[in-house]
């Protein structure tokens, strides 16, 4: 499992690509220079990447293609790597999507942490519009969300219950300067993780 520096280099809430992104950005439009948003994106994109089941827009290979993506529309030097991730993203989605069809067979309800914004498939389906829109995966995707819709299909939040798959590693715990993240009883967790950061964080004993 990864952890340590290489989930927070992955980490797009808490780590390095969305410091490369803003250096990308401004290299886009002429106020940084090219070589420092070359060396974030190097600094971002080297090391092993996270395609676990648990990775969504917010950490792993999805936040690394989110990065890539636009450095390869700026770059070519980009393109194979994003193109290669893409290819994983798919294989992700689809991993996702027989379990979420799987639970939806059983009549469970769903864990936020399957369909949101920022580890679930919302987020991933954001990534499909851009990069792949005319994929039958993408189709499919949809197809989840919109079944996802129909009474009785989601929890009230007040009532989300904790998906044991998404206990990704949590970047604040394993930051390198030693921070933890305050510990969180196991009825509050409610975005499917395997714990749930507060800011500030407590620093280490």
């Amino acid at each position: 499992m990864i952890d340590g520096a290489d989930a927070v280099r992955q980490s797009l809430a808490t780590g390095t690509p969305g410091v490369a992104l803003l250096h990308l950005e401004r290299a886009m439009n002429g106020t940084g220079s090219w070589s420092e948003a070359h060396a974030h994106i190097r600094q971002t994109a080297t090391g092993p990447v996270d395609g676990g089941v648990h990775a969504g827009l917010y950490y792993g290979t999805p936040a690394i293609a989110f990065l890539l993506h636009p450095a390869a529309a700026a770059d070519e030097r980009y393109q194979a790597a994003a193109a290669t991730l893409d290819q994983h993203i798919l294989r992700l989605t689809r991993r996702r999507l027989t379990a979420a069809t799987d639970r939806m067979r059983h009549g469970d309800t769903a864990t936020l942490g399957e369909y949101d914004l920022f580890y679930g498939l919302t987020g991933i389906g954001a990534l499909l519009l851009h990069r792949m829109p005319g994929s039958d995966t993408f189709a499919d995707l949809l197809q989840y969300l919109s079944r996802l819709t129909q009474r009785g299909r989601l929890s009230p939040l007040a009532n989300m219950s904790v998906n044991k798959h998404m206990a990704r590693p949590c970047p604040f715990a394993m930051h390198p300067d030693g921070l933890q993240c305050r510990p969180v009883p196991k009825r509050a967790l409610r975005y499917g993780t395997a714990c749930k950061c507060r800011w500030p964080p407590m620093a280490a004993a």
